[in-house]
């Protein structure tokens, strides 16, 4: 999934409205001009997490190349499930809270990115089934390519 940068009209804050009405995270104002593009980014992230567990069987692709926000932010999805699938903690809403608690934010971004991300990634875990592949699955999946 690539989407085109999108930046706040009002503090040029770089981020993805994935659903209507989304706030921008840095300045809390609701922007009017968002494209329904990004409406998917969710729902397009759990497809790409399905797709990478169904044909690596972890996650994290074999490559991925970053060129987009929209691509760096999966990546770090990517790492993310899969450490939540290694770790299997009991709590996996507490467990994202303390990964980004302390997610290390690269000078270039802002510190609102946290929450951000945090607030994602209780959205996709809440759809968990939805990208969950077992060996069932997989198998399935190699007969049906």
């Amino acid at each position: 999934m690539k989407l085109e940068e999108y930046s706040c009209p009002d503090c040029k804050a770089e981020y993805i409205p994935y659903e209507k009405g989304l706030p921008c995270p840095s300045c809390k104002i609701i922007p009017t001009d968002i494209s329904e593009e990004y409406f998917g980014f969710i729902d397009n992230l759990i497809v790409s997490l399905r797709i990478n567990k169904m044909s690596c069987g972890r996650y994290i692709p074999d490559a991925w190349y970053i060129g987009s926000m929209s691509d760096n932010l999966q990546s770090i999805f990517f790492r993310l499930f899969q450490f939540l699938s290694i770790k299997k903690p009991r709590d996996g809403e507490a467990f994202i809270g303390e990964y980004f608690k302390n997610f290390i934010i690269e000078e270039k971004e802002v510190e609102f990115m946290r929450d951000y991300l945090h607030t994602i990634a209780l959205k996709v875990h809440s759809r968990k089934e939805e990208f969950h592949v077992n060996w069932w699955t997989r198998l399935i999946g190699r007969f049906s390519s």
